[in-house]
């Protein structure tokens, strides 16, 4: 006698069937374990505060950058206005051209690689061999001044602070047209240098006079803000205190530059 027992219609074999089958019940055991583990654990809902300090710059700047080679610039003066929407550059090209920018403009101009002139305070520049002459200089971490296309001059010098550098930072000396005079005016806007002494002296530019001038002035004049923000996170009971009241006042990470 022929057996009435009919074969499944799916076109899977048997076994793929059974092996399916139990995948799906050794997944839905898994969920249903950590849900077990984890069902014991009460959880209550915690205030988060955060302090947020926001530096807001008063004065506007006029920067004059030059191009000096094919797509490479230097800042040659930069000074203080007293309104920050009269911030501008002027750059003159090699061919002779002058452009203006507003601040609106140079933010399009500047690249993600740009920015790595905000972070850049040491001096690339030797000093100067008077006796041939001619200029020395060492470039150190992949540092060349290939990389001075005009936004990352920008980032580098003051205009970098109206589009999110931190004020703290001192200006790049390497993107001026006097990078050592550069250099040891941030030394000395900074507390670390003492006033008045010959070593602040360089080439006897005035340039780089206001350029020091410029930088404490934009320093000293930006106002200072402070706000509380608060959020809140779910915790398992009896942790809160490590979340809890907890306050971020310092300048890195909670802190923002009002260009």
């Amino acid at each position: 006698m022929e057996s009435n027992q009919s074969q499944p219609k799916s076109g899977y074999p048997l076994w793929r069937n059974f092996a399916k089958t139990a995948s799906l019940f050794t997944t839905v055991g898994v969920l249903l374990a950590l849900q077990t583990s984890c069902g014991g654990d009460e959880y209550e809902t915690v205030a988060v505060v955060d302090t947020i300090k926001t530096t807001e710059l008063t004065q506007g700047v006029i920067t004059v950058v030059k191009e000096i080679a094919p797509n490479q610039y230097e800042i040659q003066e930069e000074k203080t206005v007293p309104s920050k929407a009269d911030t501008r550059v002027i750059v003159k090209k090699l061919d002779g051209k002058v452009d203006t920018f507003t601040t609106e403009q140079v933010k399009a101009m500047v690249t993600a690689q740009d920015s790595l002139a905000a972070r850049d305070t040491a001096l690339h520049t030797a000093s100067r061999d008077t006796s041939k002459k001619t200029k020395t200089q060492i470039y150190q971490n992949g540092y060349s001044p290939t990389m001075h296309t005009l936004g990352y001059v920008l980032m580098g010098g003051m205009m970098g602070y109206f589009i999110g550098k931190s004020l703290a930072m001192p200006p790049n000396p390497n993107v001026y047209r006097y990078p050592q005079q550069q250099y040891m005016n941030n030394q000395y806007s900074s507390g670390s240098g003492s006033s008045g002494g010959s070593s602040y002296r360089y080439s006897g530019s005035s340039a780089s006079s206001s350029n020091q001038n410029a930088y404490s002035s934009l320093r000293s004049t930006a106002t200072t803000s402070t706000r509380t923000v608060t959020s809140y996170k779910s915790v398992p009971s009896g942790r809160s205190g490590f979340f809890g009241g907890r306050s971020s006042g310092s300048s890195s990470g909670r802190s923002s530059y009002g260009g």
